[in-house]
């Protein structure tokens, strides 16, 4: 669903050729032949990755909610709706996670975007911000294999900061209606996931 999202942005934006592939070990890859001509378009392929799974969040709350109603005394369709209600979670908690600030997650790119926007020379910085951020995550959970995957996500970083300079910039009222566009899609992520997410941390 992720990948569909970064497509269907694709497709909007006027991408005929966007697809995905699956990669072992890595998912669903998002792919164009073409890199977005805007500063707001590309923001707006990045986003909708995560920003497509509200819809399944709010049907799986939705949909549990009918069952609990419609449920009465009921013991099985209590058990349902409590594992549709936990999908619902699981949708916002790990889109959550996607759009935090850090490097190569969704809500990197982004950070990265909107600092390029409001403050350029502080690009840099918050490049190496977003990457120092997930390899200090990588350490604190002991996870070797992710620690490599943002690790060789380095070049990528690097190369980002010249594809923000080629491409046209975000006006100052695009730039705020995107940050307001990210900001309430995590808030919104981390309403629907947050007993899931407390647990975690």
């Amino acid at each position: 669903i992720h990948e569909f999202g970064h497509v269907a942005a694709f497709r909007v934006c006027g991408h005929a050729d966007a697809r995905f592939r699956l990669i072992p070990l890595m998912g669903g890859v998002a792919i164009s032949n073409q890199t977005p001509a805007s500063a707001d378009k590309a923001f707006f392929i990045t986003l909708m990755g995560p920003a497509i799974n509200l819809g399944p969040m709010v049907f799986c709350f939705a949909l549990a909610e009918v069952i609990f109603e419609a449920g009465f005394a009921s013991e099985l369709p209590y058990q349902i709706g409590g594992y549709i209600y936990v999908q619902g979670m699981v949708f916002a908690s790990l889109n959550f996670f996607n759009l935090l600030p850090l490097w190569p997650l969704d809500g990197g790119k982004l950070t990265q975007r909107l600092a390029y926007t409001f403050a350029p020379d502080l690009t840099r910085s918050v490049s190496i911000a977003v990457i120092g951020l997930a390899v200090l995550l990588c350490l604190l959970t002991q996870s070797l294999f992710l620690l490599f995957f943002v690790l060789m996500s380095w070049p990528g970083l690097m190369q980002s900061e010249i594809l923000l300079r080629v491409q046209r910039p975000l006006s100052t009222k695009r730039a705020l209606l995107s940050l307001a566009a990210y900001l309430t899609t995590t808030a919104a992520f981390f309403v629907g996931g947050h007993p899931l997410l407390l647990g975690f941390f």
